[in-house]
């Protein structure tokens, strides 16, 4: 906050720091239960005399990495967490996909356009969420990984960036069929853990259409190489054809015959050079 703050802010930032500190004296109660070393801890803690009211976002919580010995079930807690971070991420891609498209093609007038605008930013709202928890899931992991001596765990998980946010198909995109390329999210193992399945038949759909383009790109590639082949056989053969020339007219003087020679030895060197010049530019 600033410094001119008003009092609806101020009435809402209590607001807020009153349900905070109502969500985290329900999670210690749990808490305390699963940690019985949490509730010595919290009484052991002096309160600072200059803030006689702890506010909520002060209150320490007493995660498993402050304890002596419990790393390893905060490595299991983020790295779940991580996980399904993720799989809402491609969730509300896929959402937001579809209400583009929803809204492109059926969408008209003021009125519908702006309540189509309002669900699209409350589900991009959502989408900035999980891109920051996850965010801060791989922090910490990234801390935890050295002090556990965890390897190899970065195979599946990776740094979230902002180009990585992508649909699994946006219809929008500026990329070229042949140059589009599916984000590591969608190509990590599990993406096929949803309920509903959408993530397992759209990367099974790409999967279709990315061996299809591939398998049109080895075809062109053969019918290439087949077409330079034929285009060095064709020269050759012409080349040879030039030559065979040289006697096939009856001249009445020698100069018309040595000029008839010149004429198709000229041509065959011309066909000559230009095989020889392809098959050093397609060697």
């Amino acid at each position: 906050m600033g410094l001119h703050i008003s009092d609806t802010q101020k009435g809402t930032l209590t607001r807020m720091r009153n349900v905070l500190h109502c969500k985290i004296e329900t999670w210690r109660s749990v808490q305390v239960l699963y940690m019985p070393a949490v509730q010595i801890l919290t009484t052991t803690v002096v309160p600072d005399p200059r803030q006689p009211f702890e506010s909520a976002e002060d209150i320490h919580l007493w995660s498993p990495s402050n304890l002596k010995g419990k790393p390893y079930h905060e490595w299991d807690l983020r790295y779940a967490q991580a996980h399904n971070a993720l799989e809402e991420l491609r969730r509300y891609l896929r959402v937001h996909c579809s209400m583009l498209m929803f809204k492109w093609e059926w969408v008209h007038g003021q009125g519908a356009n702006t309540h189509a605008q309002n669900a699209l930013a409350r589900v991009h709202t959502r989408q900035v969420a999980c891109t920051k928890r996850y965010r801060v899931e791989w922090e910490a992991l990234k801390t935890l990984a050295p002090l556990l001596k965890k390897v190899g765990w970065q195979g599946r998980l990776q740094d979230l960036k902002d180009e990585d946010m992508k649909p699994l198909v946006d219809p929008f995109s500026r990329e070229a069929e042949g140059r589009h390329c599916l984000t590591w999210i969608w190509m990590m193992t599990g993406v096929d853990t949803g309920s509903d399945g959408g993530d397992v038949d759209g990367v099974h759909v790409e999967w279709c259409k990315s061996r299809a383009r591939a398998m049109r790109w080895v075809e062109e590639i053969e019918l290439l190489q087949e077409e330079m082949r034929r285009v060095l056989q064709f020269f050759d053969w012409q080349a040879n054809w030039w030559d065979e020339q040289q006697d096939r007219l009856i001249c009445e003087t020698a100069a018309q015959h040595e000029g008839l020679i010149a004429y198709a030895n000229k041509q065959a060197h011309i066909r000559r050079q230009l095989a020889s010049r392809f098959r050093v530019l397609w060697a």
